[in-house]
Order: structure tokens, then sequence, then C-alpha cells
């Protein structure tokens, strides 16, 4: 058994006018939606002034409304169908408004029940098991660069410099057809006690062993995300930033009776 506790912050950061990403969480309080167990998601929107952050608030609304109300038991069909219906979502806005031609988002989420982690996503937002070894990243960036570096056609370091770095090849509310990946992975509180849910606002301006030392010296959840956002806007703070913490404390099944 576990205790769940959880925290996030966003901020429009240095460069930008308007925040374009947007997150949420849920934590089930009656028996029916605990059976769905914890939700959590984030967008991080993409077009035009306005596009993106509609899309990122659309898309995030759309995946609770959408996964709490399904009655399908496997998670991961009920997580896609989420993905689909906000992407269909989106597609239909952009259409009905010229203005908002372009539009998308990526999208991260992560479902917790019992002691498994369920996450999907569709982007380059990422989410990371964080040990006391380091980070250990769960997804996939769906992006040029790191198809390039897959391919061994560039190396890491002068990704960071690349001139197409900020593009992404998947993105909710851009084309019909939806490739989500999945990831399933067993809670150990002992071994990894904090998931680390992000956008590249954070991870391109805060190298992983800083986000390491930042969550086990600060330990509260909304503390460590508070923290490294001002981190990544003491580096430079270009884009929007975006951080969700999640932390896993083992509970004993056991009450002593006596002290």
């Amino acid at each position: 058994m576990y205790k769940l506790s959880i925290g996030g912050s966003t901020h429009v950061g240095k460069k930008r006018k308007v925040n374009q990403d947007y997150f949420e969480y849920f934590i089930p309080c009656n028996s029916k939606e605990q059976k769905k167990g914890t939700l959590i998601v984030l967008a991080d929107g993409m077009g035009g002034y306005s596009g993106g952050e509609i899309a990122s608030k659309m898309a995030v609304k759309q995946m609770l409304e959408s996964y709490y109300s399904d009655k399908n038991k496997n998670v991961f069909k009920s997580i896609n169908l989420g993905f689909n219906i906000a992407n269909n979502a989106i597609i239909q806005k952009s259409h009905d408004d010229p203005t908002l031609k372009g539009m998308g988002t990526t999208m991260i989420a992560i479902a917790i029940k019992k002691n498994k982690l369920y996450c999907a996503h569709v982007g380059d937002s990422r989410a990371y098991l964080v040990s006391k070894s380091g980070l250990t990243q769960l997804t996939q960036d769906h992006s040029y660069i790191a198809s390039l570096i897959s391919k061994g056609l560039i190396t890491e370091e002068e990704a960071e410099t690349h001139p197409d770095r900020n593009m992404i090849t998947r993105a909710v509310g851009v084309k019909k057809d939806l490739e989500v990946d999945f990831i399933k992975k067993r809670i150990r509180p002992k071994i990894s006690p904090y998931l680390l849910i992000c956008c590249d606002g954070l991870y391109r301006e805060v190298d992983n062993k800083t986000i390491a030392n930042t969550i086990f010296s600060l330990k509260n959840p909304q503390t460590i995300c508070d923290q490294l956002i001002s981190l990544a806007n003491d580096n430079g703070g270009s884009d929007n930033i975006t951080v969700i913490v999640a932390q896993f404390k083992n509970v004993s099944l056991y009450r002593r009776l006596f002290p």
C-alpha cells in the first residue's frame, strides 16, 4: 500500500506572452470513481496566438470527462478513447473557426490505479520515474530531433541547438488518425518514490541531475514543482513551463496497538 500526494504548477516563462500549457489531475473520492483510479493530464498547445491555449485546455478537459464516464474496465482503452475524442473535437473546432486553423497540442495522460501506472502520450511532453540514482524517462519524444538521435544522425548535445528542435511529429488535433504510445509500470515506492511529468519548458532548461537533486532535497510535491519552475526561469525561461510531481509513500497495512 502507498499514500499518493500530487503537486502541480505552470508558468508562462520569460519569453512568451501566453501560456499554452494546461494541466489537471483528479483524485477520486467516491467508490465509483475510485475504480478508475487517479488521472493526471498535461497538454502543451501549439498554433497561433490563442490556438494552442484553446487546444491544450480542450484536450485535458475532454480526457478527464471521457475517462471517468467510460465504463470500460480496460484502463488503456478508456485513455485511448479520451485521446480520440479530444483529437476529433480539436479538429472540428479548427474547422469551424478559420482563425484557429493549425492548432494542436501534445498530451500525456497517466492513470494511477492500485499498484500500477498507466501512461499514454502523444508529442514531446515527458514522464519520468525518479529514484536516488536519477531520472528514468518513461516516454519517447515524438519529434524530428528524437528520430535523428535514434538513427545516430546527430548527438544529444547537437540536438540542444538544432534549428528544428521544436518540431514534433505527432500531436492531438492535427490528423484524423492519431497514434498513441502506451507504457505500463508497477509502482515501487521504495525504488522510485516520485513521478515527474513535464513539458519541454522544464527539461530544456534544467538538467536531469539538478531536477533529481531538487526533488529529493525538497520532498514535498508542490514545493518541488514551484522550485523547478523557478530554476527553469532562472536558466532563461524560453518557453511555457509546466511541472507535475506525484509522490508514492509506503503505508503499513498493520497498525501498532501499543506504543
